[in-house]
């Protein structure tokens, strides 16, 4: 019997009527009977049992039998209490310790990031001064011969004209057309305009397009970076290539305590993400300071239902700021990204995925008659689709309605041939622009295989009704289909 059980049943055969139970002895199988809550079922099972249980034996082998045990039940009760206490306040001083030599290596790994990054920037600027330095040696050096042809200073012998040097005019166009690189402008991290930071090449850029800058980070900052993005609504759902470019376009900010990132009612033109440190975000319409905190932002890498970005809404629309906010650590480490940066960033890789898909249509046979605005159109209207390893993309048989492109990855086409047949492998997709299911678009047919993803795919989809919708109907492709002979369809 249980020692709480024990006094029920005492207070009962007293006649207390405190609780009401069953009658007959009470034990601890008999807790479920008694007329209270579960809660407080639970309070005599898990805390209130085991604490009298403790101290019935310690009375049983401490106590004199021949006095009362009041006193000595209060001096029990006392120690225990002082003892919990103590082993609390050990735990909470060791666990402030530990916080504390946290905070010291995410201090020491922050500085240790800055410096190398201050290292490679340094590095990269040293190259391209030589690099200069040689360029501009390899000009000042006269190609053998060229004096002897020229004559002396350049003049020609016949005519006494200039030859093989550039005028003084042409000089002060030159000169004036030349801008002095400015290296310490953005000397902090930032790479200027170029992705030389991380080998890659701008490529050409258009007329009107934005070019984007890219400032140096390490691997460790951009793996958190992108961590911080993926579990944002606004982020989700961008391609690797928009989120590596949109990390590119970050620039760091360092704060220390009581530096203010940006005030109340100020213009809102980027969102911020907290990489390491803390800030308060404060109400300072709010007379009362006690009340200003509205909430401490620090980095939450494991919690999904949160993240450190600040004012993310920023870079989607005109603003003003909601807060001021305000950094509380030492060695805080903030990331910015622009609005305008944003928006080129997505310009961009929307072109050069709408660009990518044309040429996919382009090697389609049923497409090559549709002219190219209308094809442009048909890209309106193809939405990307993931798919993992093993998974069925078509079943043959089955009558189907989509057209596919494989993107990435590699996919299988199975065959089947009667009922008890064996499928076996009759053609393989492993090349971004691989096509599938073409015949879809044109009208309800079974489909002539199964198509069976071996790796993890990325596809591009488009289907009837949206095929129909933007182009008015399947018109060139019926025409091109009656002469279907020139090419072999299968899906």
């Amino acid at each position: 019997m249980s020692v709480v059980g024990a006094l029920i049943t005492d207070a009962e055969t007293a006649g207390g009527d405190a609780l009401t139970m069953p009658p007959g002895n009470v034990n601890s199988d008999d807790l479920e009977k008694l007329n209270i809550s579960d809660a407080k079922k639970k309070y005599v099972r898990d805390t209130l049992n085991p604490l009298l249980e403790d101290m019935v034996m310690d009375a049983l082998f401490c106590a004199k039998l021949d006095q009362d045990p009041t006193n000595y039940l209060l001096a029990w009760c006392n120690l225990r209490k002082n003892t919990v206490s103590t082993q609390y306040d050990l735990l909470l001083d060791e666990n402030k310790q530990l916080n504390e030599k946290i905070n010291q290596c995410g201090r020491a790994l922050g500085s240790l990031e800055k410096a190398a990054v201050e290292k490679r920037i340094q590095m990269e600027e040293e190259a391209l001064a030589k690099q200069e330095q040689e360029e501009a040696a390899a000009l000042a050096k006269p190609v053998e011969g060229e004096g002897e042809a020229a004559g002396q200073d350049g003049i020609n012998p016949e005519s006494g004209e200039m030859t093989g040097l550039e005028t003084d005019d042409e000089l002060l166009l030159d000169d004036a057309d030349l801008v002095a690189p400015n290296r310490n402008a953005e000397k902090r991290r930032a790479v200027a305009s170029s992705p030389r930071s991380r080998g890659l090449s701008p490529g050409p850029v258009m007329e009107g397009e934005e070019v984007v800058p890219v400032f140096a980070k390490s691997d460790s900052q951009r793996k958190r970076l992108r961590n911080t993005l993926v579990r944002s609504v606004l982020f989700e759902k961008l391609s690797e290539e928009s989120l590596q470019k949109l990390i590119d376009a970050m620039e760091e900010v360092p704060l220390e305590p009581g530096d203010v990132l940006y005030k109340k009612s100020a213009n809102a033109d980027y969102l911020s993400i907290l990489d390491h440190g803390e800030v308060h975000l404060r109400d300072d319409d709010l007379a009362d300071p006690n009340e200003q905190l509205v909430k401490i932002v620090t980095p939450k890498p494991l919690n999904k239902n949160d993240n450190n970005i600040i004012d993310e809404m920023a870079v989607l629309h005109q603003k003003n700021r909601d807060f001021t906010v305000v950094c509380t650590k030492e060695s805080t480490i903030i990331w910015n990204l622009t609005r305008k940066n944003y928006n080129a960033v997505l310009q961009t890789t929307n072109k050069s995925k709408r660009d990518m898909i044309l040429e996919f249509l382009n090697k389609v046979p049923l497409f090559q008659r549709i002219e190219q605005t209308k094809k442009s159109q048909i890209v309106d209207g193809i939405v990307e689709r993931e798919v993992k390893a093993n998974q069925i993309i078509i079943k043959q048989d089955a009558v189907g309605s989509e057209f596919f492109i494989l993107e990435k990855g590699s996919c299988v086409a199975l065959k089947k041939e009667g009922e008890e047949g064996e499928e076996k492998q009759v053609l393989e997709y492993t090349k971004p622009g691989d096509f599938f299911g073409e015949l879809a678009l044109l009208e309800d047919q079974k489909r002539q295989c199964t198509i069976k993803a071996v790796t993890d795919c990325k596809l591009l989809v488009l289907n009837r009704d949206a095929f129909n919708r933007l182009t008015g109907g399947p018109g060139a492709l019926h025409e091109l289909a009656e002469k279907k002979t020139a090419y072999q369809l299968i899906v």
